[in-house]
């Protein structure tokens, strides 16, 4: 055993230092403000996966696929398209203004 007197001069000083009186207040601010700042590094990081090739290519492949659905849906059935072809050519359909 080592009994040499710095090591127990050492052990008595060693004391935490007492903790200044704004120290609480300030811990509560820091994270009062890195709350207030997770929503824009939670978007900063939904958007930094999104320019991985993988994420990049998923994203494409299913705005497109919403894209081609939405124009399906929206499409007019073949018996109208025809009839409101035949009206936009047919020149008895026009009303002339006198």
């Amino acid at each position: 055993m080592n009994n040499d007197p710095l090591d127990d001069l050492l052990r008595t000083a060693a004391q935490e230092p007492p903790l200044p009186k704004s120290f609480r207040s300030e811990v509560w601010t820091r994270i009062a403000y890195a709350e207030q700042r997770s929503l824009a590094s939670w978007c900063h990081r939904a958007l930094a996966s999104l320019v991985r090739p993988l994420p990049a290519a998923v994203s494409v492949a299913a705005t497109v696929m919403i894209g081609a659905w939405l124009g399906l849906a929206t499409m007019p059935t073949a018996a109208d398209a025809q009839l409101s072809y035949a009206e936009s050519i047919s020149p008895f359909l026009h009303q002339v203004s006198p």
